[in-house]
């Protein structure tokens, strides 16, 4: 009969974290056999057990009835260590269940319990356990230290087994959290490669999909789905729905940067149905936290893919956020609660509800700064500032995205510095400081590049269609064979495996062709997209850069030289300069506003400007403009003043310093589908160019976003674009190559 109730306690166990409700049947059916035996080993075993299941099962009532009763049977046994085991199970029972105040206390029991019976294996297990209860409670320093408490224990007692991989795996998700992913790597991989070939197939894939997570985080999301992908197929081969239920959180997650809008919807609908029916409130908040986040960030065109517009998108998403908060509420869980916070944030600054979203914002910052997670409260200074900025408040919503980016870069964490980056290229664009604004368009463009290539997109939907198509090859197999077997015999069953075989590796095949086919022209399509919003965003940028730039020391001197005319009593100059200016600024206004404009206005935008300057200079040079009698002027469409730092150059830089009168020349002339555009002076040169501290920095500035602006346009065009400065025997000649 031992034999027979060792076996029946391990399978019950085994069942505890897979179904609660088979676990809490085996442990009777041992309970009774045991008490039938007056066998006390067995009764308190099974009787841990039962408890454990019991409270997954929210029968509260029999728990706290049957509590007392197996806890007596633990001390009659006068061994502390199985004491202390049990009551650190019961701390783990309350733990999964949300309720930490109640863990802690049992945690504590076990640990006295393990220090009088000197049972160090119970003690590190109770410390590990007491780790992830303070990371769950938002104390990163407080799960690291108990997490090396744990392995100091295992090490001076020589123990290398279960206890010490499962310290070493919670360890790392610590400095997972701790926003030290390299470490959490190398401590995920030292807990793999400790499992080796023993048969935890469950640890393993808990390993794994931690890993996974850090990896996503790293913005590494091939490689985190490859090990998110590898820990669910094994956990749903074990049917542990909780663990299933994770990777599919995790996965969504990582499927929000690179998948289809109604497959992200879906899967997280999924996890919250999964961990509502497990009774699991605390993890089903979290999901719908990130559902809601996501419909938030939906842009007009991802979000019609779903089949929703816009009035909808944010119901929803307002639906899931306040879900998701007021579940948080109901919890100590600080770091869950910040999440949610964000979510909501994000929603109510959408519908306007400013200052709810402020305080929301305030509020979670609070919480991560109190739990010294530098990199996740930068997160919220993107929420805070954003509005901030919705509220007409410019400066205290650029010092929150400033504080972010100080906080984001002592602690790297990829999304949020890109947010930040855009948050502050939105800001700038508004506060009409384009030049700064084009400085975050380029860090964010950066960023977004290094981390969602297309290769990389491909890569990962290609991966994640493979892998569904196998899991469905998978199952059509599983579900084929026990029908075949129920219906007909061995030699039947053989016959039909192959002809269905054939005809199903047809259809999945053609099935798996169109999903890769699908999503390869969704991806291109989108990706497509974006370069082309971001590549409407720098125009527009780079332009109105370069039009500030040129604007205030032009405008100053235009209207001094106007003044000049009036005291001089030049009445019909100054007359004639200000309908010049006049009709400059507007060419500059309008212009500014478009990516391209015909070359005949760029042109006349010039000519008009070297105009002002020749009067400005009391006729310091003469000017030419010449283009090839084949171009097409009025047709032929170029970035809008681009050559205007290369005339501005030549006009202060060449002319300066220069005896007598200069001149400079403007010639157009193509060359296939190429314009060559130059800029000719016979100033005194580039290298006896005197700098002068406000014009050359401005110069320098112009030029840069002129190489920017070319930089982009080649990579539009798919053709050469760019410039080169060539010295002359007298004089500076540059030459822009610009695509058409």
């Amino acid at each position: 009969m031992q034999r027979a109730l060792d076996t029946l306690i391990a399978h019950a166990k085994a069942q505890e974290r897979v179904n609660s409700k088979t676990s809490f049947e085996l442990a009777d059916s041992a309970w009774r056999m045991a008490n039938g035996a007056n066998d006390l080993l067995h009764q308190s075993e099974a009787g841990s057990v039962l408890l454990y299941a019991a409270f997954q099962l929210d029968s509260i009532t029999f728990f706290n009835e049957m509590e007392p009763v197996v806890f007596d049977l633990f001390e009659q046994r006068g061994n502390g260590a199985p004491l202390a085991r049990h009551l650190r199970r019961m701390g783990d029972t309350h733990y999964r269940k949300g309720k930490g105040t109640e863990a802690k206390a049992y945690y504590a029991r076990s640990l006295e319990s393990a220090f009088r019976a000197r049972a160090g294996s119970e003690l590190a297990e109770t410390y590990s356990s007491i780790g992830s209860l303070e990371l769950e409670n938002g104390s990163v320093e407080g799960a690291i230290t108990f997490q090396r408490r744990s392995l100091a224990v295992l090490d001076s007692i020589g123990m290398d087994s279960l206890p010490r991989i499962r310290a070493l795996s919670n360890l790392a998700q610590a400095l997972a959290w701790a926003e030290e992913p390299d470490s959490a790597i190398f401590y995920h991989n030292a807990a793999i490669a400790a499992i080796g070939n023993k048969d935890n197939k469950d640890l393993l894939a808990w390993n794994v999909m931690n890993l996974g997570t850090v990896l996503i985080e790293q913005g590494n999301y091939e490689a985190g789905q490859v090990q998110l992908q590898r820990a669910h197929d094994e956990y749903a081969r074990s049917n542990m729905q909780y663990e299933v239920a994770a990777c599919l959180y995790y996965l969504a997650y990582c499927h929000q940067h690179v998948s289809l809008p109604k497959q992200v919807i879906h899967t997280y609908q999924r996890v919250i149905t999964m961990f509502d029916s497990l009774a699991m409130p605390h993890r089903s908040m979290a999901a719908h936290s990130a559902l809601g986040r996501f419909l938030v960030d939906l842009d007009s065109a991802r979000c019609a893919n779903t089949g929703l517009d816009i009035v909808e998108r944010n119901r929803l998403a307002m639906t899931h956020c306040r879900t998701g908060l007021a579940k948080a509420r109901t919890f100590n869980y600080p770091y869950q609660l910040a999440d949610i916070l964000d979510a909501t944030c994000d929603i109510e600054r959408i519908n306007g509800e400013l200052d709810s979203s402020i305080a929301h914002a305030k509020e979670a910052i609070l919480i991560r700064e109190g739990s010294d997670l530098a990199g996740r409260a930068a997160g919220s200074y993107v929420d805070l500032g954003k509005s901030l900025h919705a509220k007409g408040e410019f400066k205290a919503a650029e010092s929150a995205f400033l504080t972010g980016l100080s906080q984001v870069r002592a602690s790297p964490h990829v999304q949020n510095e890109m947010a930040l980056h855009e948050a502050l290229q939105a800001l700038y664009g508004d506060m009409g400081l384009y030049a700064k604004a084009y400085t975050h368009l380029l860090r964010s463009r950066a960023l977004t590049e290094a981390t969602s290539s297309e290769a990389k997109r491909q890569e990962i939907v290609s991966h994640d269609l493979k892998w569904q198509f196998d899991r469905k090859q998978l199952a059509d197999s599983i579900a084929g064979a026990q029908q075949l077997q129920a219906e007909e015999d061995r030699r039947a069953i053989a016959e039909l495996r192959s002809e269905r075989a054939e005809t199903r590796t047809i259809l999945i095949a053609g099935g798996g062709i169109l999903l890769l086919g699908a999503g390869s022209v969704f991806f291109g399509l989108d990706r497509r997209r974006r370069k082309e919003r971001y590549a409407k965003q720098a125009a527009l940028l780079e332009t109105k850069a370069l039009r500030a730039q040129m604007n205030p020391h032009f405008i100053f001197n235009a209207l001094n030289s106007i003044s000049a005319f009036i005291r001089e009593q030049q009445p019909e100059k100054a007359h004639g300069f200000i309908a010049r200016f006049g009709r400059l600024m507007r060419l500059v206004l309008e212009n500014s506003r478009k990516a391209e404009v015909p070359l005949g206005t760029d042109l006349e935008a010039l000519r008009i400007y070297m105009e002002l300057e020749q009067a400005r200079t009391n006729e310091k040079f003469e000017f030419s403009i010449t283009v090839d009698p084949g171009i097409d002027v009025k047709n032929v469409m170029v970035p809008p003043l681009v050559l205007q730092p290369f005339v501005e150059n030549a006009i202060w830089h060449g002319m300066d310093g220069k005896e007598g009168q200069g001149h400079i020349e403007l010639s157009i002339k193509q060359l296939g589908d190429q314009l060559i555009m130059a800029v000719s002076d016979d100033g005194v040169g580039r290298k006896m160019t005197v700098p002068v501290q406000d014009t050359s920095q401005k110069g320098s500035l112009g030029t840069t976003i002129t190489r920017e602006r070319l930089d982009l346009l080649q990579k539009q065009k798919g053709r050469p674009a760019g410039f080169q400065y060539l010295e002359q025997l007298v004089g500076t000649r540059v030459e822009l190559t610009v695509p058409i």
